[in-house]
């Protein structure tokens, strides 16, 4: 494992070109609930979406950056009870690099300081 950090943020526009190409990849489309966008354009509205979200105090949406470059997103799924289940995709380029992994372990950190009492990925 590299000694670079992993760091989550709010989604920005400024990272809209690896944003959308993460939610048009056919190969995160096998794990993650995404529409079949005919075209990159298609997937803007989306992006948008996801800066907008990670900006309300009340979800959970944030991009993953390996220090300063974008390289994926987490957002929350459900919010019930104390409990919170996150969705994520990370770049298949940073596939098997442990750069999800030390994500999750920094935003369960983070949410269980926020009173969660159970974080489901």
């Amino acid at each position: 494992m590299d000694n670079q950090n992993i760091y989550l943020r709010k989604i920005t526009p400024e990272t809209e070109s690896v944003m959308l190409d993460i939610l048009t990849s056919d190969i995160i489309k096998q794990t993650y609930m995404l529409p079949d966008f005919a075209c990159r354009e298609d997937a803007i509205p989306l992006f948008q979406k996801l800066i907008t979200l990670s900006a309300d105090p009340q979800r959970y949406v944030r991009g993953i950056y390996l220090e300063q470059a974008p390289i994926g997103f987490m957002n929350n799924v459900e919010i019930t009870n104390g409990s919170i289940e996150l969705g994520y995709v990370i770049h298949p380029g940073f596939h098997g690099k442990g750069y999800m992994t030390r994500a999750l372990k920094l935003a369960i950190t983070e949410l269980f300081s926020l009173g969660y009492r159970e974080v489901i990925t």
